[in-house]
C-alpha cells in the first residue's frame, strides 16, 4: 500500500513487480487499472525501457484473460519495437513470447509458433 499507481518508482524494477501482490491477494479488479496506469506513467516520464517492460507485462496478463486477450497484440508489437531498437535481446524474446501467447489464445497457432521461434532466436543471441 506504500506505492500508488503512476509514481515513477512503480515503473521501474524491482518495484514494478508489485503487481504480483495484486494477483496473489486476489485484487484482480485493480490489476487492469494498475497495468494501464503503469504504461501511461512510463510514457509520461519518458522511461523507454520501462515502457517496453510495462507493455510486455500488460500483454502477458491480457493474453491470459479471455475477455482481454484481443488487446494484447498491440502491446506486444510496441514492446517488441522498443526492445529491438534498444538492442535488448531478452526483452525482445519476452515480447515475442507474449505475442505467441496472445496468438495462441486467439487460435492462430501457426503465427504463435513463429513468435515462439523468434523468441528462441533472441534467447540464443544471449548465448
Amino acid at each position: 500500500r506504500t506505492y500508488r499507481p503512476g509514481q515513477p518508482q512503480t515503473c521501474r524494477a524491482p518495484v514494478s513487480y508489485w503487481l504480483f501482490a495484486f494477483l496473489l491477494t486476489g485484487e484482480v479488479e485493480e490489476l487492469r487499472e494498475l497495468l494501464d496506469t503503469t504504461v501511461r506513467a512510463s510514457r509520461e516520464f519518458g522511461y523507454e525501457w520501462e515502457l517496453g517492460a510495462a507493455l510486455e507485462m500488460r500483454a502477458r496478463i491480457l493474453a491470459n484473460r479471455p475477455d482481454w486477450a484481443g488487446e494484447a497484440l498491440a502491446d506486444t508489437d510496441e514492446s517488441l519495437e522498443i526492445f529491438v531498437r534498444l538492442g535488448d535481446d531478452w526483452g525482445a524474446a519476452e515480447a515475442h513470447s507474449s505475442r505467441g501467447e496472445a496468438q495462441e489464445r486467439a487460435g492462430d497457432f501457426a503465427a504463435a509458433a513463429e513468435s515462439y521461434l523468434a523468441a528462441v532466436g533472441h534467447a540464443r543471441a544471449l548465448g
